[in-house]
């Protein structure tokens, strides 16, 4: 081996030496990265998991209100039927006492024609359909 040939020796030994130094310092420096990302993106989930826990809550919170306030709608809305029905009840109650009243003169007339005339007055009857309480009634709406 000439003198030549061990300078060169060293120099290939020499620079195999730094690329593995400088190939050990970048992979520290990618494995360090990966962690740093890694950790960046635990922190950064970790937040939304808390947000979105806190939306949650206030979800809960939320929707516990609203089914109080559904409560509350009902319980006016069954008051307001109650109050409907009484209003109702008191028109039909009405309505009933004006077709007596009306069947009472019909009765009147057809007297009076039957003693003048001596014949049945020609329309001496009447009828009264039933149309109010529908909501009470039997059958329903």
């Amino acid at each position: 081996m000439t003198e030549r040939d061990k300078g060169e020796e060293v120099t290939v030994t020499h620079t195999a030496g730094w690329q593995l130094t400088l190939s050990g310092i970048s992979m520290i420096l990618v494995i360090g990265g990966a962690l740093v990302t890694f950790y960046v993106q635990t922190v950064s989930t970790a937040a939304s998991v808390a947000q979105l826990l806190a939306d949650v809550q206030a979800m809960k919170s939320q929707l516990s209100g609203q089914t109080d306030r559904l409560a509350e709608i009902g319980t006016a809305n069954a008051r307001i039927e109650t109050s409907l029905t009484e209003v109702e009840t008191q028109f039909c109650s009405s309505d009933i006492i004006r077709n007596l009243m009306h069947a009472n003169d019909m009765r009147t007339e057809a007297m009076l024609w039957h003693k003048v005339f001596e014949s049945d007055l020609p329309t001496n009857n009447a009828y009264y359909p039933v149309v109010c309480n529908r909501a009470t009634s039997p059958n329903g709406k």
